[in-house]
């Protein structure tokens, strides 16, 4: 996703935002972390929510309970 993370980082530099919050929600995790990579003096903290298949997903294993 370096398009997109691109673009939004001409949009923060126009803006003068810096450093921001960089969220990504499900596969807005890719624009959020490739922003993160390309442009860690724009991004102060990243947040990556619901971007992993679900602990009932028909594929995973059961999770670890630690006992």
């Amino acid at each position: 996703m370096p398009e997109p993370a691109g673009r939004l980082a001409a949009v923060l530099d126009e803006l003068a935002l810096r450093p921001v919050t960089a969220v990504g929600h499900s596969s807005g995790r890719y624009v959020a972390t490739a922003l993160t990579e390309q442009r860690p003096d724009l991004v102060g903290s990243l947040a990556l929510i619901n971007s992993g298949p679900r602990p009932t997903c028909s594929f995973c294993g059961p999770l670890s309970s630690g006992h």
